[in-house]
């Protein structure tokens, strides 16, 4: 039997009021040589139900039931099933236009060599109103320059597992899958370690995939466990000298940002009220990200973490955990200011 140009691989927890609109509009692409792979994720609604009724209208999909275990352990399962030569990712809330596949497939078959393209989407609200749009130049970078693609076009922030298209040989060869133990930025770092095997990154002005904000769920912004969060910032840290090294990076605003809005998720998760978490844990995870950060802290966490926090910041770089602790218990339990977690940006807005 011929194998698929194209995998699609949609994870699938508690979606039932969106999932059908999303599942049409992949049925409904202009390019057929493709398998649809639904990972329902333990899903505690109909959501499992719609993708086996789904399946059985259509043998080009093939549906996966497992625990909930997360997005990226959800991703890795439909890798593992995926028979592609290319990797698309779809998330169920969101939803395609009708050339989504065309697009990405005649865009990769335009190149020799291994790359990555990278399109744009329609931001809009959970009505279908036009939020905003994430436009791409039309601009091909070979390997050599991949810096600019960090330092002018701000590829730290576009790390979403939509609108790319993947090898699999090449996530197959190198053994590149999502990170089980990170539950933000976990594409963003899989994105990454597939770029050091790419020849050249394509950015395109294509924009066929709609991506909705759903401001009223109610896990929009939540910051998970400490264990989660610090997983994160380690991963992070770690990729990051590999990447100035491989493409002479001076570093630049962007990465910076980057990694100052993971460190902050990771300071901040032990003070959310959702939380409970006793003051000797929270001062010994302080203490623990302290250490992790290194020199990070002085060069980089001040410059944007701490805008809401200089003093904060200053208590940490003197290592006065006590008094962070009993500083930042106080300015969360009488905050100044609210905080939103726009996941298009990484980054919490004060408004």
């Amino acid at each position: 039997m011929k194998s698929p140009a194209i995998s699609v691989i949609v994870p699938v927890y508690n979606a039932e009021p969106y999932l059908p609109r999303c599942l049409d509009s992949i049925l409904e692409q202009t390019f057929t040589d493709f398998e649809l792979l639904l990972i329902d994720d333990g899903s505690q609604d109909k959501g499992g139900a719609i993708c086996d009724a789904y399946a059985q209208k259509d043998n080009r999909i093939h549906v996966f039931h497992q625990p909930n275990a997360g997005v990226s352990y959800a991703r890795n399962t439909g890798l593992d099933h995926a028979c592609g030569q290319y990797v698309v990712f779809v998330d169920s809330d969101d939803y395609v236009l009708p050339d989504y596949l065309r697009s990405l497939y005649e865009d990769v078959c335009g190149h020799q060599g291994v790359g990555l393209i990278i399109q744009g989407a329609h931001g809009v609200n959970s009505q279908g109103e036009p939020l905003r749009d994430f436009l791409f130049p039309d601009i091909c970078l070979p390997y050599q320059r991949f810096d600019e693609a960090f330092a002018e076009y701000e590829l730290w922030f576009w790390g979403f597992s939509w609108g790319k298209i993947y090898q699999k040989a090449v996530l197959d060869a190198h053994h590149i899958r999502f990170d089980e133990g990170i539950s933000c930025r976990e594409d963003l770092l899989f994105m990454l370690r597939y770029l050091f095997f790419c020849d050249y990154l394509q950015f395109r002005p294509a924009m066929n995939y709609i991506y909705i904000y759903y401001t009223h769920s109610l896990s929009h912004g939540k910051l998970h466990s400490f264990d989660t969060e610090y997983h994160t910032f380690i991963a992070f840290r770690g990729i990051a000298p590999q990447i100035v090294q491989t493409w002479h990076f001076s570093g630049g605003k962007a990465m910076t940002v980057t990694l100052a809005d993971i460190f902050q998720r990771a300071l901040k998760t032990d003070y959310q009220l959702y939380h409970k978490v006793c003051r000797k844990e929270r001062i010994k995870h302080v203490r623990l990200l302290t250490n992790a950060a290194g020199d990070f802290l002085r060069t980089g966490c001040r410059y944007y973490a701490y805008k809401i926090d200089w003093l904060g910041g200053l208590l940490l770089e003197w290592r006065l955990f006590a008094c962070y602790d009993l500083f930042i218990s106080l300015m969360f339990r009488f905050p100044i200011r609210r905080f939103v977690y726009d996941p298009l940006r990484g980054s919490d807005r004060g408004i």
